[in-house]
């Protein structure tokens, strides 16, 4: 649901490698990152393996708890469309709160999109990202949920101030990413064979869900 160009993206292996670039290219050693908690382990490991100090912040049911934010973090990384492993939605206040914290601290947020291709209640939720008017926010996601993990193809959307240095960090990491898997899955999307996957995921995994939730509720309640 986010209007991008060509020129905002830059496409990686995966969203670990998307966030290895972003770290790289924005943080140094000794930088606070604040991360949910709880939270996904992967990045967490990545940050921490490149020297940063990893902060964590508590989470309630309207997503990560901003006033505890310290305020020496350069970075937030987040999940609000699906909080893992919660599932939680952040609210729209306190999607403001944390653009308005990020805009006073000075502080990048890393915006984790996973996953929000599949929702089985509710309306759909917009990313964070295009509530940002000041260029705060880094857009991450991939195919990995929507198609299949072995493909490999994740992408970032950045703020025209942070391409070039986001495209040299991708560089310097590996070149590019393969270019064949790359055409193939342009061609899916732009001959409307993506959004008609989708739809059918869309119906096949709510049936599998609300399965799932009918026997939690008849054996687990």
């Amino acid at each position: 649901n986010v209007r991008v160009s060509s020129d905002d993206l830059v496409i990686t292996n995966g969203t670990q490698q998307a966030l290895d670039v972003i770290a790289r290219a924005l943080l140094a050693p000794g930088d606070v990152v604040a991360v949910e908690d709880p939270g996904y382990e992967l990045p967490r490991r990545l940050f921490q393996s490149l020297g940063l100090r990893v902060q964590h912040v508590p989470v309630d049911d309207e997503g990560i708890v901003v006033d505890a934010i310290p305020d020496d973090a350069r970075a937030v990384y987040v999940t609000p469309s699906h909080q893992y492993p919660l599932g939680v939605t952040m609210s729209l206040a306190r999607r403001h709160a944390l653009l308005d914290r990020a805009s006073a601290q000075g502080t990048a947020i890393i915006e984790d999109d996973y996953d929000s291709e599949f929702r089985y209640g509710g309306l759909p939720v917009d990313p964070l990202h295009t509530l940002d008017r000041e260029g705060r926010v880094i857009l991450v996601g991939s195919f990995s949920k929507s198609l299949l993990p072995t493909l490999r193809i994740g992408y970032l959307a950045a703020p025209e101030s942070l391409r070039h240095a986001l495209r040299s960090a991708k560089y310097v990491t590996d070149w590019h990413t393969a270019e064949q898997a790359q055409l193939v899955l342009a061609r899916f999307i732009t001959d409307g064979l993506f959004a008609g996957h989708l739809r059918r995921m869309r119906r096949l995994y709510a049936e599998r869900h609300r399965a799932v939730a009918d026997h939690v509720r008849q054996h687990l309640a």
